[in-house]
């Protein structure tokens, strides 16, 4: 048989060990949510970045629609001969994009 002074004993261990557990958990708690929102904060971080992409995208995309427009234009040559001859002073490229 346990006596009185030996289960006080138990029970101040056990209460000891669970408020233990108990900030362990809060702490690791803790740094989930500093890991989330270091992770936010570099998402948002991010998305501010992504609208300079799509407005170069835009600009790229207007000056092909342009130069496409300049070609019909100026020669008066039919669509295969335009799309064949490349343009005077102009570089060949490769569009990775495409």
């Amino acid at each position: 048989m346990i006596s009185p002074l030996g289960q006080r004993q138990i029970l101040q261990t056990a209460a000891i060990e669970t408020v233990r557990l108990a900030m362990d958990g809060g702490a690791q708690v803790q740094r989930e949510q500093a890991r989330r929102q270091a992770f936010d904060a570099k998402l948002a971080e991010a998305m501010v970045e992504v609208p300079e992409v799509a407005e170069s995208d835009e600009l790229r995309l207007s000056e092909r629609q342009g130069q496409r427009g300049n070609q019909g234009e100026g020669t008066g040559a039919s669509d295969e001969e335009a799309e064949e001859s490349p343009a005077e002073g102009a570089d060949p490229h490769l569009d990775l994009l495409a």
